[in-house]
């Protein structure tokens, strides 16, 4: 599957594959954090899917994220239009739950990952305590 179909049937993947892209690299501490966690079925795309959008990502937002630590016009366009896409408050609360679990994987957090990470929380108006709560009952269900 091409990014482009990846970017349009999944706009959690785009937002998590630009969280992952955020430091300047894709890191294989990350992707297999992603990859404990089952996180490619839970933003509904493939394992291979996931990281072609990473690699994507990485050229077209990572290098002026990672050294400048803001986003351009073009990428935070791009940012918006995937936050708005994710309607249903329970998914909203997956991607924050795996984007933190991806900017902690490599034990650094960096001002891009942050950018991204605070776009979401902000844009949805949630509170790590809301994530971390939805965390826990998500976990407990069968």
């Amino acid at each position: 599957m091409n990014a482009m179909k990846c970017l349009v049937a999944s706009p959690p993947a785009s937002l998590l594959a630009m969280a992952v892209a955020a430091n300047g690299r894709v890191d294989p501490r990350e992707v297999a954090e992603l990859d404990r966690l089952g996180a490619y079925q839970l933003i509904g795309v493939d394992r291979d899917c996931f990281l072609e959008l990473a690699q994507v990502a990485l050229r077209e937002i990572g290098p002026s994220l990672s050294e400048t630590y803001w986003l351009r016009l073009i990428d935070r366009s791009h940012l918006l239009t995937s936050l708005h896409a994710i309607r249903d408050p329970l998914q909203r609360l997956r991607v924050c739950h795996l984007t933190q679990a991806v900017i902690r994987a490599d034990g650094e957090v960096t001002g891009g990952e942050q950018q991204i990470y605070g776009a979401m929380i902000r844009h949805w108006d949630l509170t790590q305590a809301a994530v971390a709560k939805a965390l826990v009952c998500d976990h407990a269900q069968p």
